[in-house]
């Protein structure tokens, strides 16, 4: 059925061609099409992570890139990640604290710092960097920001399409709205 166009099947005089349309293979194709567009909307969060990567991972470049160059006054505290944490794509920023450990090696104490509601971490967290480091944080987060509202957006289309699917659902039961 899904080849078949609705609209041409509205105006009066399509009466004849509507007498050969199921409505239970109707509310299955409806299912359907429900199932293909959370599985688009997936890809589009998976989209919005590598992005993200993309950008934590130049990030990381600019620091190691900073820290071969043996800048030990213009060394950065501040550590970014991405990660699925409980089926939630994740944009962190933290603090990082060296000590003295074994050796010559430190030991690294990871503080997480918090974004607040907003979709942004607020510049003032990042405000006793280097110069450098304030620049790839703001462009990082940026994108950071970006994708936020993407996944946030997202997430709203996925809860409608779902609420959708559970209506169609309780249609096909019977059941009254």
């Amino acid at each position: 059925m899904a080849d078949i166009d609705y609209w041409e099947l509205i105006p009066r005089d399509a009466k004849k061609e509507r007498e050969n349309i199921d409505l239970g293979e109707m509310e299955i194709d409806t299912l359907k099409t429900c199932e293909v567009m959370l599985n688009l909307l997936h890809q589009e969060v998976g989209k919005a992570g590598l992005t993200s990567r993309i950008a934590c991972d130049a990030f990381w470049d600019v620091n190691q890139a900073h820290r071969d160059a043996a800048e030990i006054e213009g060394q950065q505290r501040i550590g970014t990640r991405v990660r699925v944490v409980n089926k939630t794509l994740s944009m962190e920023w933290y603090r990082n604290r060296f000590a003295p450990g074994d050796g010559s090696k430190k030991s690294v104490f990871s503080t997480h710092l918090s974004r607040g509601k907003g979709l942004r971490y607020h510049r003032s967290l990042f405000q006793d960097e280097p110069d450098w480091s304030r620049e790839v944080v703001e462009y990082t987060e940026n994108v950071y920001a970006n994708e936020r509202l993407k996944l946030s957006i997202l997430k709203e289309i996925r809860k409608h399409i779902k609420r959708y699917e559970r209506l169609i659902k309780k249609e096909s039961d019977g059941e009254q709205l």
